[in-house]
Order: C-alpha cells, then structure tokens, then sequence
C-alpha cells in the first residue's frame, strides 16, 4: 500500500532534538566513571549513541516489471457522466523496486531542502539482512499515452527519491560531523562544574568522597555495519552485488587508527623506536580488538601484501598501508602501491605515514596533501576534515579511470630531537 514518503514529520527537528540531548547524555554518565575517564573516551562513548545514520538505496539491485491495470479518468475527459458516475480505463504501471538499507523511520522525514512528499511504499528491513525494498509505481492511460511516457515518469520519480535520500544524507552528515565538538564543549562544561567543587573543597579544607578506583569507561567495540548480500538478481541486465561498508563504520574505523596514532605523538619516544611493521603491529592490535579475526596483518592481496586489511566474508572491505615519511616521491609510490591492491570497487582505504627522522613536521603535514594531489590518479579532495594532520582524496582505480576510491591520509608525528 502506497503512502506519502518524506512528509509526516521534520528532520531538522529531529536533528535539534538530538543536538539538545547531548547535555543530558554527557550528565548521564555515572560520576565515578565520568571523572576516571578521559575526555577522549567519553566522547567516544557517547558518538556510538547519537550518531545518526542515513538511508542508502542501491541502485545498482532495482528491479522493474511492466503490469496491465485500470485508473479512474473521470477528471480527465469531459463526458457526459450522471453525478457520481466514473470513467475508469485501462492503465499500463510500472512498478519499480529499489532495495535500500538504514533507519526506516528515515522514510517519514522530510530533508530540509524539500517539501513535497513523493508517494511509494517502504517495506521493512529483513532482520537477517538488514535490506528493504522501497516500490515506485508510474502510470499511464494505455488508450491515449505513448509507452516513451511512462518510462519518463518513472525516471521522474527515481531522480525525486535520489535527491531526497541525498538531502537527508546531506543534514545527518551536517549533525554527525558536528557531534564530536558538541560533546566536547559539553564534556568541558561539566569537568569546569567539578573543578569548582574541588577548587571549594580545597579552600574549605574539607573531604571529598570520590571512589580512587571507579572503573573507566569502556571503550565502544567498533560497530561492523558491512553492507549485506542481497537476494540474487532477477535478471542477468543486474551486477552482481559487490562488499562493501558503510561510511558510518567507515569513520568509525579511521577513528580507532586516530586515537592509536594520538596515543603514538603523546608518548613518541616510546613508539619512535619501532620500525615500519612494529608500528603496523601495534595499529593492528588495536583494530583486531574490534574486529576480531577478520583483520589481517599483511594480508595478501591482489598485487602484494597490505599492511592491514578489514575483511567481509573473505573479501578486502578496507585496506591500509603504512609508511614512515622518507619525501614526496615515495608517499606517491605508497599511494600507487595501495590503489594496486584493490580488486572491489566499493572498498575504503587509509594512508598512515609516520615521521620518525624530522624536526619540522609542520612541513610534512604541507608536503604530503600535495605530494598526492601531483599523483598521476588523483582525481579530487573527498570533503573537509577538521583533524590536524589529515586528507581526504579521490583517486582513480588503475585499471579503470571511471572508478573512483577513497584514501584518507594520516601524517602522524614520533620524531624525538637527540636532546630531548
């Protein structure tokens, strides 16, 4: 049964909403363990529970079938009819299907960019796969309308469903990418609230009851949203369905190499020391807590071994490579050998350069984003990021121009001076 999609109620209030809970969410984790832990971890902690998702429709899977039906016409020839009588002729529809993943509640919400609802109906997600279908019918009257037109409405009503999912995208993307400083500003402000209890404390000379050994926060397991298989095509015109994860878990994983490269430049003289596997290692040890057995440490893959590898059923979802930062010309060679790597087209990827050997780091995190840009596949930046010491680019695939894949850049600092 067809409904009104994007139209019952409003995202942006839905995002203003979770914007003002974040204050509520960072008073509601436990005392003891809010003041044992890090800011860093908290946050962490609280981003798994606000971050939005967005839909994703696959294009790639639609489905169509042509149907002989009826409509009512009475509206649109002017008969001879008694009062209430109505004229209904033959109809052929079409009858698109579209398998989509993410929060299906996402069907009620208009994005901010639009206000007219589009009609369709939305299935649910089946809680093995976690895909739905979503179904676009286009009719014409069979009697005075040319075949060519109904295929012109349908395109019509594709292009409306593509720009209202990219819509919401675009407002979610906005919230998330804001989230982490949301929390941060209301993390600050109630450790400001505890620093004046215990500035009090100290001039009152009195005692403060606070547990020494409250647990920390545990830190949030990486969630593992790999895009699942769907049912096998219909028709041999379909692509087969290709591996591949979602930005959500995407951004989550280049967040666990963030805070294990943060760890490296707080303590350099402790990791400085290791070479280029043993840094890997580490890098890895801290994503197998995540992810289990299905990250590899130089892996094969199709043209070598990667430094590491993220799996799904056996196939490369993300790839990484690291190196230490020996010049320009050799992080362009790092990055050819990683794109030589890939063999699925859908698959996510990370650069991690480490500086061991050089003072003036400012020059590397000038000298490296530019390095890639002069790389004969570079095809375009991915996006603004906000984090200190890191890109984000498009780069073609070796083997065909027209495929696109994501690097993301990590230039991280373990230089320590001999006098220090």
């Amino acid at each position: 049964m067809t409904k009104l999609l994007f139209h019952k109620k409003d995202l942006g209030a839905l995002i203003e909403y979770q914007r003002k809970s974040v204050r509520a969410q960072v008073e509601s984790v436990p005392e003891d363990q809010f003041l044992s832990s890090s800011a860093e971890l908290v946050r962490e902690h609280l981003l798994s529970k606000l971050r939005l998702d967005h839909l994703v429709i696959y294009e790639d899977r639609i489905e169509q079938k042509l149907v002989q039906g009826k409509r009512d016409a009475t509206d649109r020839f002017r008969y001879d009819l008694r009062p209430g009588e109505k004229l209904i002729v033959p109809s052929l529809e079409m009858i698109v299907t579209v398998p989509y993943s993410g929060p299906q509640e996402l069907w009620d919400f208009r994005p901010s960019m639009f206000t007219e609802p589009l009609r369709g109906d939305a299935g649910r997600l089946d809680s093995k796969t976690g895909i739905g279908f979503i179904t676009l019918t286009a009719a014409i009257d069979a009697q005075t309308q040319q075949p060519e037109q109904l295929q012109r409405e349908m395109n019509s009503l594709l292009e409306h469903l593509r720009n209202r999912v990219s819509s919401q995208k675009t407002n979610i993307d906005q919230f998330n990418a804001e989230l982490p400083r949301i929390i941060d500003d209301n993390v600050a402000w109630r450790r400001k609230n505890y620093d004046r209890f215990f500035a009090a404390a100290e001039k009152l000379k009195l005692p403060i009851a606070v547990k020494a050994d409250a647990p920390p926060l545990k830190p949030i397991a990486i969630e593992k949203r790999v895009v699942k298989a769907l049912p096998p095509a219909t028709t041999s015109a379909v692509a087969p369905q290709e591996p591949g994860i979602s930005d959500h878990t995407y951004e989550q994983i280049l967040q666990a190499i963030r805070n294990q490269g943060r760890q490296f430049e707080r303590t350099p003289a402790t990791y400085t020391k290791h070479d280029e596997e043993e840094l890997r290692d580490i890098l890895w040890g801290n994503l197998s807590t995540h992810f289990g057995k299905d990250v590899n440490a130089e892996a094969f893959s199709r043209s070598g071994k990667t430094d590491i590898r993220i799996d799904d059923d056996g196939r490369a979802a993300f790839i990484a490579e690291c190196k230490v930062w020996r010049g320009p010309k050799e992080i362009q060679a790092a990055v050819d050998q990683l794109l030589g790597y890939l063999r699925w087209r859908d698959c996510k990827t990370a650069l991690i350069v480490f500086n061991k050997d050089r003072g003036n780091f400012t020059s590397i995190l000038d000298r490296g984003p530019v390095a890639l840009r002069e790389a004969k596949l570079f095809r375009g930046d991915a996006g603004n990021k906000s984090e200190a010491g890191e890109s984000r680019m498009v780069f073609a695939s070796p083997d065909d121009d027209s495929r696109r894949v994501t690097v993301h850049l990590f230039l991280f600092d373990l230089y320590v001076s001999k006098g220090g």
